[in-house]
This record gives C-alpha cells, sequence and structure tokens, in this order.
C-alpha cells in the first residue's frame, strides 16, 4: 500500500488540510485520514481505479460537505415507554383507559408485556442534517463527541436541540435511576425474614 503523494483539501474552518494519497494492488487508490463525518455526509466511495478520478471527486465532495455543514445541527433524540399500570386509570384487571393527571401523551404507554411498574428512558445525540429535500441523522458518540457516518432512526423519538444543560439533564435522570435501584436492593438482596421486618418497620424504596 505505498503513498503515491499528498492532497491539499479545504472543508472545515479557514484551514488547509494535507492528505495522504495510497495505492492498494487489486483495489485502487484510496486517501488517507478523512473523518467518518465527512465520509457519511458526502458518501465518499472507498476506492477509485485512477488518481485524477479521486482527486476530482475529493474536491467535488469538500464542496458538498461544506454546504452540508451549514445546514447540520446537533440534537438530542429522547423517547419515554412506560407500563399502563403507572401513567394510565386502571379500570378492572389489566385493563386501562386513559392517561391519568398529569402524564404526558408523548410518553408511549404499554398495556402488555412489560413488567407491572416499568419505566425507561432512551436518548441518543445526533446530528441532524438537512438539505431541504430530506432530514438525516448521523449517530454521535458521547465519549468524544465525533459524528460517526453512519445513520440513526428518528422514528418514535423526540427531538431536541443539543445543548451541554440538556445533556445534563438526561444524564441526571440515568444517574436518579441508579440510585433508585441501589436503594431497592437492599429489600431484594435481604432474606424473606428481613424483608418482612423491612416492610413493617415502614421503610421505603425510593426516597
Amino acid at each position: 500500500m505505498p503513498k503515491i503523494g499528498t492532497i491539499r483539501l479545504f472543508y472545515e474552518g479557514a484551514d488547509v488540510n494535507i492528505h495522504e494519497i495510497h495505492y492498494k494492488q487489486n483495489a485502487g487508490f484510496y486517501v488517507k485520514g478523512l473523518s467518518q463525518e465527512f465520509k457519511g455526509l458526502t458518501d465518499f466511495p472507498l476506492y477509485f481505479q485512477t488518481e485524477q478520478a479521486l482527486r476530482d471527486d475529493l474536491h467535488a465532495a469538500c464542496r458538498k460537505y461544506r454546504e452540508l455543514k451549514k445546514k447540520s445541527k446537533m440534537v438530542i433524540l429522547y423517547r419515554f415507554e412506560a407500563s399502563a399500570e403507572i401513567c394510565m386509570n386502571k379500570v378492572g384487571d389489566g385493563s386501562f383507559s386513559g392517561f391519568l393527571n398529569g402524564v404526558s401523551r408523548k410518553i408511549k404507554c404499554n398495556s402488555a408485556g412489560l413488567p407491572r411498574a416499568t419505566f425507561g428512558i432512551d436518548f441518543k445525540i445526533a446530528s441532524c442534517v438537512n438539505d431541504g429535500v430530506e432530514k438525516k441523522y448521523y449517530g454521535v458518540k458521547e465519549s468524544d463527541f465525533a459524528i460517526s457516518q453512519y445513520t440513526v432512526r428518528p422514528e418514535g423519538y423526540q427531538e431536541i436541540d443539543f445543548s451541554e444543560e440538556r445533556y445534563a439533564f438526561f444524564i441526571h435522570i440515568v444517574e436518579s435511576m441508579k440510585k433508585m435501584v441501589v436503594s431497592a436492593s437492599s429489600f431484594f438482596d435481604a432474606d424473606p425474614d428481613q424483608a418482612i421486618s423491612f416492610i413493617e418497620n415502614k421503610q421505603k424504596l425510593i426516597s
């Protein structure tokens, strides 16, 4: 996989980015160092039959990338799900009708297949690109906020613009639920006699 040369690219900010062009036998010419986001937004191919074709397509991809970056933003996709027992009015054994007072209609209630006291939250960070024709969402790693070349499906999720405060809000929910599990473990780890004592002394699983 010998190095063939270098190429100067302008695709982000005012800086010029220098990348190496290499050749792989039985595959073709390719460029090293392009980000996952660049590859995803531009659908840039991996190999080319000629170096000139690679150079021409790469410059065109840089123009496309700059335009799409102007139309992209970070968002948080989130959804809540709960069992019917804790978010709907119970009208009979296993029968529910209507939401309880104060429960958001945006919470997905499931009346079958879930434990009776179930509440869950799912959220993920994504880069939303809207080119005026369609929206695409690309996954974002939470460890370093690097944007993936792979899309994620937004169906079933609510969407808000990303901010550090909003992200911290969702992380806080997860941490609070961890504390609830730790608190409940004092009951579940007990033997039957201790569990009875736990209940009769009116101790609480959730403070």
